[in-house]
């Protein structure tokens, strides 16, 4: 019997100059709970970033991997300043994981989103609270399924190292890779997740070790 599997292949992605659709965008990324972060960055960042004409239309991207890895993807690209391991922190601390299970993408075209650019001491102070909004949100959304699924108030449980337990029982829990497991869930941010208070911080502000310090010390960069 022939193989006509092909008549079930999924449709060709865009070529080179066209633009890249939400389900192409799903498609390249594969399985996993995806949070897109499309807010208005003027409302989100405040009058410095309007009057420094930052783009509205700038979009972060988190991705929950059913391994439970996090994967940070920006537009920003690390030259020295130390961005691969801060903008790591920033995300590992708002979505309450471990820093070592974020892993980040920077400037692939292919999948970072439009980014005006690398410069101006911007990249922490601009795209530093939207990748942190994004984190909150996505955090909000895993709290809400590990509820549907543990069937518990939300404000029941608790989150640590990207697991959802109860917080009067923490052997009544699930992780973040269980909740990914098989779903491909997209939430559009609408600027209301609550992220935390400088003194709630437990990852960013804290001494930590260049992410790409051996690498390039090595020369293997």
């Amino acid at each position: 019997m022939a193989d006509d599997r092909s008549t079930l292949a999924a449709p060709p992605l865009p070529s080179a100059g066209q633009p890249l659709r939400r389900r192409d965008f799903i498609r390249l990324l594969g399985g996993g709970i995806i949070v897109l972060f499309n807010a208005d960055l003027s409302d989100l960042l405040g009058q410095e970033a309007r009057t420094r004409g930052y783009p509205t239309d700038f979009n972060a991207y988190l991705r929950i991997a059913e391994d439970g890895r996090v994967t940070v993807y920006s537009g920003k690209i690390e030259m020295g300043q130390g961005i691969v391991t801060s903008l790591a922190q920033m995300a590992a601390d708002e979505l309450a994981v471990s820093l070592d299970s974020i892993d980040m993408v920077m400037g692939d075209t292919a999948l970072c989103p439009f980014d005006q650019g690398t410069y101006g001491s911007m990249s922490t102070r601009f795209f530093g609270p939207a990748l942190r909004g994004a984190a909150a949100e996505a955090k909000a959304v895993l709290l809400t399924l590990a509820a549907e699924h543990l069937k518990t108030p939300p404000d029941k449980l608790s989150i640590q190292d990207g697991v959802v337990f109860l917080t009067s029982d923490r052997t009544t829990k699930i992780t973040f890779g269980q909740l990914a497991k098989g779903q491909k869930i997209v939430r559009k941010l609408d600027g209301k997740a609550v992220t935390k208070s400088v003194a709630q911080f437990s990852v960013m502000g804290k001494p930590e070790k260049r992410r790409d310090a051996r690498a390039k010390v090595t020369g293997k960069a």
